[in-house]
């Protein structure tokens, strides 16, 4: 499990999971964000840090079923690549004793929603690419030839993996790692590309600094803040309209099909279109 010092920690260097996101196998993070991250720009965030917290729950239990293959394990193990000038660093989750050492990253995949990665079969090096950066990162630190990875998917289904070492991979990675370094980090350049709402939000903010901003990028958003409100209010006026239609109905028929109302505390009545068998060979035949 990270500490809280682990996770300072991680702003001094590019860790596994960042290097995934520098190579574009990250949805969820882009390098902009990495870049804000680094810089000490924003505020923690404490919905990521809680899906962590559930992710790292299971890690105990994955270690477990990993000693009954690999002997002893030293558990949340740090790793610097410091020593071979290159700022990349590992929270490695353990380290196999009985077997020189060899990095261990735990996974799960799918417990919670459908998995959308491809996994090969066990004993095999078939992992998904972010997961193959992560464990080759992980060798780069510890200086070893082989990461196993153990996995956990749903229905508690255990597998283990061995991913090897791929000099070319090493040596990629090594490239990308510095050259990012120096360019974004020492020379302080930001990276181009988008930046996701919910992590600029974030941003640490001065009391009273004025910032110039684009003024198209503002009369865009002014116009389709307007947009969105005129659709909402059609949207209402639409469903007004079929709600009087529908009378004491909880139940509406047209030749699209049937709607049914839906009461939700939340929203109120909604109309929940259902497509009739008549509609459903329709639309079939177009």
């Amino acid at each position: 499990m990270i500490t809280a010092y682990q996770r300072e920690q991680r702003r001094r260097h590019l860790g596994s999971s960042d290097v995934a996101t520098l190579f574009g196998l990250n949805p969820f993070q882009s390098e902009y964000d990495i870049w804000l991250e680094k810089t000490d720009q924003l505020q923690p965030d404490e919905n990521r840090k809680a899906c962590l917290d559930t992710g790292n729950e299971f890690e105990p239990i994955i270690l477990r079923r990993a000693k009954e293959r690999l002997g002893a394990l030293k558990r949340n193990q740090y790793r610097s690549a410091r020593r071979l000038g290159l700022p990349l660093g590992a929270n490695v989750d353990a380290l196999a004793v009985e077997r020189d050492d060899r990095p261990v990253e735990a996974k799960t995949s799918g417990l919670f929603w459908p998995v959308s990665e491809i996994w090969g079969d066990e004993g095999t090096d078939q992992v998904p690419d972010r997961v193959n950066i992560q464990a080759h990162v992980h060798m780069i630190t510890t200086d070893t030839d082989l990461c196993y990875v153990p996995a956990l998917f749903w229905g508690l289904r255990f597998s283990m993996y061995e991913v090897p070492r791929d000099e070319a991979m090493v040596t990629m990675i090594k490239d990308r790692v510095c050259s990012w370094w120096q360019k974004h980090i020492v020379e302080g350049v930001a990276p181009d590309g988008s930046v996701l709402l919910e992590v600029v939000k974030r941003v640490k903010r001065e009391p009273g600094k004025i910032a110039k901003v684009c003024e198209q990028d503002v009369a865009r958003w002014r116009r389709l803040v307007s947009l969105q409100t005129r659709v909402e209010k059609a949207k209402e006026a639409m469903l007004a309209k079929i709600l009087q239609q529908m009378g004491d109905a909880d139940v509406g028929r047209c030749l699209l099909g049937d709607v049914s109302i839906v009461t939700s505390q939340r929203e109120g009545y909604v109309v929940e279109p259902k497509l009739s068998r008549t509609a459903r060979f329709r639309k079939a035949r177009e």
